[in-house]
């Protein structure tokens, strides 16, 4: 053991050794040879340079606009090499602008990330207005109406990646994470997505200290799902969780072992459309998602230490399919504060120690029904869901954490 970790010790010298920079800036020249007194311009010239980027090589990106018109056949704009470092240039913000249309396609996204140990961060990616005009959802969020759809920001297959420090605003999802496991992302703020803001169906992640926020998005958004039996032991803490439309996280279909915890949920499920009745709870737990036959989730998902304040059309807890069995999650330790009176709607023996106001009806036995005296209960920050001195909160695990 001694030896091959002196052996994986050597290569990641050496590698570290061999290390090159390259620069990209909106003023720079293709033709360049990608330093910083001459540094490349398009990401079009970046995605040639794949074929000499090394592991352990960094990419630095100037402050500025770097403008998308194209992408390949399916959508996908670039697919980036494993273990390099994409990052922005000490003090400066570089934008990567998706500023096209793009037909209906399998797989529509800005960025493609299926090799290992990627790390994006600092840049900051959006869709234009006229681009996502052409992609729009209309009310009933069935169809696409216009040319074509609004993609996805970032898409992810890798191990060991870290995306962290970005904005991904406009998308139809902000990070799509398909595949491998211990992906990082932390301190990104994404916003304006139509769909979700993260889709989880990968193992083993953490997502922390981001800021989501749902407010344009159409009746059927979810800000955080976490779906299928790859979906395991993935911990997500530390987040604002804004205007999530029909849910501000949602499990279901297979996922076990996953954590949430430490969050600040404003406004989960404050859209209700008509004729769609699942929709409109902050928590949402689909168990068995039997309307469209996915399997049985798995054992051990937790929902923790959260504050969720603000409108909630429907209710606070979303009913669960009848295999749950009330034995798949467990929620605990959480303070509920909706704007308006709404009623719990699931009970159980697996949702304990928590604290409710302004509910309609009774809580769940085990739990308690008192003003959690929140700082300011509907108002608009993290810094709202804080408790103030000699809250009834304090000292029994409530959720209300600076993020």
């Amino acid at each position: 053991m001694r030896i091959l970790l002196m052996i994986a010790l050597m290569i990641s010298l050496a590698q570290n050794a061999f290390a090159a920079e390259y620069y990209m800036s909106p003023f720079g020249n293709d033709s360049n040879p990608g330093t910083l007194a001459a540094p490349w311009k398009t990401m079009d010239r970046l995605q040639v340079a794949q074929a000499i980027l090394r592991p352990g090589d960094t990419v630095w990106f100037r402050g500025g606009d770097y403008m998308l018109t194209d992408s390949d056949v399916n959508g996908r704009y670039r697919v980036l090499v494993a273990n390099v470092t994409y990052k922005n240039y000490s003090g400066e913000v570089p934008v990567i602008v998706w500023d096209r249309v793009v037909r209906r396609t399998t797989h529509n996204w800005m960025l493609w990330l299926n090799a290992d140990s990627i790390t994006i961060d600092g840049l900051n990616f959006r869709v234009t207005e006229r681009s996502r005009s052409f992609g729009q959802l209309p009310n009933n969020g069935e169809n696409i109406k216009g040319n074509g759809v609004v993609p996805g920001g970032l898409v992810t297959w890798q191990s060991n990646g870290k995306i962290r420090n970005c904005s991904i605003e406009n998308f139809s999802v902000g990070v799509g994470v398909y595949g491998g496991s211990n992906l990082l992302v932390e301190n990104c703020k994404v916003s304006g997505t139509i769909s979700h803001g993260f889709y989880i169906s990968a193992g083993s992640g953490t997502y922390r200290y981001n800021s989501l926020n749902g407010s344009r998005a159409y009746w059927n958004q979810r800000e955080i799902q976490v779906q299928y039996r790859l979906s395991s032991r993935n911990k997500i803490y530390g987040n604002f969780i804004a205007n999530g439309q029909a849910a501000a996280v949602v499990f279901s279909d297979g996922c076990s072992g996953n954590e949430f915890f430490n969050n600040i949920i404003l406004n989960g499920g404050s859209k209700k459309e008509t004729g769609h009745g699942l929709y409109g709870y902050p928590l949402d737990f689909n168990c068995g998602n039997s309307p469209n036959g996915g399997p049985l989730m798995g054992p051990g998902n937790k929902a923790y230490n959260n504050t969720i304040i603000g409108k909630s059309n429907s209710g606070l807890i979303a009913p669960w399919w009848s295999e749950c069995g009330g034995n798949r999650v467990e929620i605990f330790n959480n303070i509920f504060y909706p704007s308006s009176a709404v009623p719990v709607v699931q009970t159980g023996s697996n949702i304990h120690d928590n604290i409710f106001y302004n509910i309609t009806g009774s809580v769940p036995g085990g739990n308690t029904m008192v003003n959690p005296n929140l700082v300011t209960p509907n108002g608009s920050t993290s810094a709202d869901a804080m408790l103030q001195a000699g809250s009834p909160a304090r000292g029994r695990g409530g959720g209300c954490r600076r993020v």
